[in-house]
């Protein structure tokens, strides 16, 4: 095809397995077409279960096929604070901010760009997952993901334990009170 944003199927699928080393190679291809435009070839991967999938066409005339493994990580955020008493509409946001990081052993961490699912599940704990994570790296190092909180204003981070967060409600208040007294005031009154 002279248009090379036209992609045709070439041959019928070929089934790659680990007594094959995972390899084929597909033989006697034009190398151009009827008006002498020359041929692009390159493999796709069509089913992957539960691997995440790369490819690398650097090499001409080569497809490099990567799988990696992919899985998710869940936790659980505990709010401390009366059920969220205070305040007209409370004291929780309605969102949370979570940092996810990975990094291989020895290796720095970096940032990784994924959105938590969250579940609000009852008054005081709310659940959060990411899916469809590289379990490892290209090299097939495993990942350790950890993750950061953005502390909402009037909380501290009171614990994390792995993935699971608990943040206590913080701040001062003022206790005021008045004291009546029946039948006659004592001389003298000592408060603890």
């Amino acid at each position: 095809s002279t248009d090379a944003t036209t992609v045709e199927q070439v041959g019928g699928a070929i089934e790659m397995t680990a007594a094959k080393e995972w390899k084929h190679s597909f033989t006697n291809l034009p190398a151009y077409d009827k008006d002498g435009n020359k041929y692009i070839y390159f493999a796709v991967e069509t089913s992957t279960g539960n691997y995440l999938t790369s490819y690398d066409y650097s090499d001409a005339g080569k497809t490099v096929i990567t799988n990696t493994a992919k899985g998710e990580i869940s936790g659980t955020k505990t709010w401390l604070d009366n059920n969220n008493a205070y305040g007209t509409d409370g004291t929780r946001p309605e969102t949370l901010t979570l940092t996810l990081k990975r990094s291989v052993e020895g290796g720095d961490s970096e940032p990784v760009n994924a959105t938590p699912e969250w579940t609000k599940n009852d008054d005081n704990t709310w659940t959060y997952v990411y899916k469809d994570l590289p379990m490892a790296d290209k090299t097939g190092q495993a990942y350790t993901y950890t993750v950061k909180e953005a502390v909402p204003s009037g909380y501290e981070l009171s614990k994390q334990d792995g993935y699971n967060l608990t943040n206590t409600l913080t701040g001062k208040v003022k206790v005021s009170g008045t004291k009546t007294w029946v039948g006659g005031e004592p001389a003298e009154l000592q408060l603890t």
